[in-house]
């Protein structure tokens, strides 16, 4: 089953989780559905106006899924995901 690792930030809207275990996750679109369902308050932080958000990065073995073929990736049962938010400030 895939596992993906979320930012610390995340942490006070998983439970206090960074790691998960996606057991049948085929796509990260499937598993982006899941991680939502499971976790609503994350979807303002994933996505935009229904589409992942242009702050997020997702890398399936250290590849950023925009460079393959977006949310359509398909997903190993041994895949590592890592989810990434851009970090601003001044």
């Amino acid at each position: 089953m895939p596992t993906l690792t979320l930012p610390v930030s995340f942490k006070p809207l998983t439970g206090g989780e960074t790691t998960l275990s996606m057991d049948g996750a085929t796509t990260v679109k499937a598993l982006l559905d899941r991680l939502v369902k499971d976790h609503p308050n994350l979807t303002q932080r994933l996505l935009f106006e229904g589409r992942l958000a242009s702050w997020i990065n997702i890398f399936v073995a250290d590849t950023n899924i925009r460079d393959l073929a977006g949310v359509d990736t398909p997903l190993a049962a041994d895949d590592k995901v890592l989810v990434l938010n851009a970090i601003a400030g001044g």
